[in-house]
């Protein structure tokens, strides 16, 4: 698959209209010279073809003084201004808005000339309905210098064209969604501005690709391959799927797994190496196995690797049929990792290889738990399942059970029950002794018996992070009145026990749907770390140690928050190795303490944003980041052990006695 780059260009266009500027037109001769406090800049336009662009509109927008200066392009392609100095420009041409930026520094008498090629804009067969702009372009369709043109041909997994496929590219950070159809031959045509990161999707899958298409100026075409399972065979798998008694579907579709080599970079550090995958795409956390590292190329990528976990040497590498990865768990020499869109792989955690497969359906925003030879994986029972909506109260509503939870023998996948949720697991369910627990979306709280599946109790609270079982007690924060508190129920069929005014903070995240698939797959929030008779969670921008029994605080850490303040917690959830509670913060550092007295132990910088639990293994700190890296310090402390995995273990119970 080729990669792609994308935009962001019409903000300026609003905010330049929203504060209508002051219109200074300039019709300024050749002889024309600067002044003590203006400088004369120069614009010359040209074509692709060198030639210069006669009686083009140009102008220049202070945002500070809030003043725009208009003038034309004369025949040499000329159009010159006399602005202020010391201030910053946009330079917009023609029609197209913030085409450049110029800094004009306080010099006296200062001249300046800006050389651009410009072609007008193709005109656009386009209809705008809201914020989707859909466009019908022909094989004429050109680049120009705001737009990227985009070709691209989707095929199914076999290699053949899939027509009449939509496709859609939506803002990463704007609410604009840019749809194409393709044709019979599987091309489909977009012109897309440039400035913005974007996201690829399809009917049925969900954020498939990053695109970062960069201001710059020249003319792109980027062409991109891209196989998908096709919308018309996922719609007629759900029409025609074998079902039971109960509607629980009987038999899955199957996708495969083939063998690939690592093109990115094992980059030697002082500290270890970093894996960097040569996208810009965050990576959760690896699992630690029998001296490999497992770890897919990021949340964009279909690719899932093994390296020796002390070098960094590749041992093997397997390219999945869709992106989306979620961290692997693994048991008895079995990895397991759910994709995004839309399957449950088993594989060899030695060689790659896959054991079984199953398609579980469009957006499965979770990973799997092992335990004693068994699977628990989530999946939608029918199309739309996805598709949630929260009263007024912030509960779910429960009324259409349309999400399942399923298990499955881990050697051969065959299915061993089956129950309803209303809405998907965040995270991944958790497995302790005879039952099984999650939070879902929703905000329900579930447990089912192991063994049978039998529900056993369900509460709905609105859950905000996944639960932590503790003895008799499952731990779980709660929505309270724009607080998340942490809220105590039995193992006995959920029975509310307390809420613990103490370990209360702001929410961060108001609405679990707002997630992105990817942070909603890895979501810890303020999820409860148990050691020692001990609880330990991060609320804000602290991380708390307090007693289980009545939530008294013992310490807290204020850690500092650098980055996207108020948006995201400053630090991961704690996790435990060789006795050191251990968070990751988003400002780059890995902390250690100690565990009673809350005393701040080590402090690893790794220069990447961290916001995914660490790994911790036979002296060794590995992290996914947010740019596309894995990162490892070797702390020469073989004793500095013991969190190989996502959760703890496959069960991911996050409770270490």
């Amino acid at each position: 698959m080729n990669r792609i780059l994308l935009p962001l260009l019409l903000l300026f266009c609003i905010k330049a209209a929203a504060q209508n500027p002051e219109n200074i037109a300039q019709n300024l001769s050749r002889s024309q010279t600067p002044t003590a406090t203006e400088a004369l800049i120069k614009v010359v336009v040209s074509d692709k073809n060198e030639r210069p662009v006669n009686n083009l509109a140009v102008s220049m927008l202070c945002r500070k003084t809030n003043k725009l200066y208009s003038s034309k392009t004369d025949i040499t392609g000329e159009a010159r201004f006399l602005v202020l100095i010391n201030n910053d420009y946009e330079i917009n041409v023609d029609t197209e808005q913030n085409y450049r930026q110029i800094s004009i520094p306080n010099k006296p008498n200062l001249g300046m000339t800006k050389k651009f090629i410009y072609t007008p804009t193709t005109p656009l067969n386009e209809t705008v309905n809201g914020d989707t702009i859909t466009q019908q372009l022909g094989a004429e369709a050109e680049p120009s210098n705001s737009r990227v043109l985009i070709k691209m041909q989707i095929m199914d997994l076999d290699k053949n064209p899939l027509a009449n496929e939509p496709v859609f590219i939506n803002e990463k950070d704007g609410s604009k969604v840019y749809h194409g159809v393709s044709d019979d031959k599987g091309n489909v045509t977009l012109l897309i501005p440039k400035g913005n990161k974007y996201l690829l999707s399809f009917k049925y899958e969900r954020d498939v690709d990053l695109l970062d298409l960069v201001q710059k100026e020249g003319y792109r075409t980027i062409e991109i391959e891209y196989g998908y399972m096709g919308s018309q065979k996922i719609e007629e798998f759900y029409q025609t799927a074998k079902r039971d008694k109960n509607g629980f579907i009987t038999e899955f579709m199957s996708t495969k797994v083939n063998p690939i080599n690592f093109e990115g970079t094992i980059e030697k550090t002082a500290q270890g190496f970093n894996i960097n995958y040569g996208m810009d795409s965050p990576t959760p956390t690896p699992a630690a196995y029998d001296g490999m590292l497992l770890t897919h190329g990021g949340y964009y990528s279909r690719n899932f690797f093994s390296f020796d976990e002390a070098t960094g040497k590749y041992n093997w590498g397997s390219e999945f049929a869709e992106s989306g990865p979620s961290s692997a768990v693994v048991e008895d020499s079995v990895l397991l990792i759910n994709t995004q869109s839309c399957t449950l792989y088993a594989l060899e955690a030695y060689t790659g290889k896959m054991l079984w497969s199953k398609w579980l359906g469009p957006d499965l925003y979770s990973m799997p738990a092992i335990s004693n030879g068994k699977v628990y994986a989530v999946y939608p029972n029918e199309l739309g399942a996805g598709v949630y909506r929260l009263s007024r109260t912030g509960k779910g509503d429960v009324k259409q059970l349309k999400n399942v939870i399923a298990c499955f023998d881990l050697r051969s996948g065959k299915i061993l029950w089956q129950n309803w949720l209303d809405s998907e697991v965040l995270s991944s369910p958790v497995v302790e002794d005879n039952n099984v627990y999650l939070t879902c979306l929703s905000g329900s709280l579930y447990e089912f018996d192991k063994n049978n599946g039998t529900m056993l109790g369900t509460v709905n609270d609105a859950a905000m992070s996944p639960p932590t079982i503790i003895n008799d007690k499952v731990f779980v924060s709660v929505k309270d009145a724009g607080n998340e508190t942490v809220t105590v129920y039995s193992t006995n069929g959920l029975k509310s026990v307390k809420k613990i005014s103490s370990l209360s903070s702001p929410l961060i995240v108001d609405d679990l749907y707002k997630l992105s698939a990817n942070e909603q797959m890895n979501f810890c929030g303020t999820r409860m770390l148990h050691y020692k008779g001990k609880n330990y969670n991060v609320m804000g921008n602290r991380i708390i140690c307090s007693n289980p029994d009545d939530g008294s605080i013992v310490w807290s850490f204020a850690i500092q928050n650098e980055k996207k303040a108020d948006e995201k917690p400053a630090a991961t959830m704690p996790v435990v190795a060789g006795g050191k509670i251990v968070v990751s913060t988003l400002s780059g550092k890995v902390l250690s303490f100690e565990p009673t007295s809350g005393k701040q132990l080590n402090a690893w910088e790794t220069n990447s944003q961290l916001e995914t639990p660490a790994t911790i293994h036979n002296g060794w700190i590995y992290s996914g980041t947010e740019g596309g890296k894995t990162v490892s310090i070797n702390t020469g402390d073989t004793k500095f052990s013991g969190w190989n995995m996502f959760g703890y273990d496959g069960s991911h119970n996050t409770v270490v006695r």
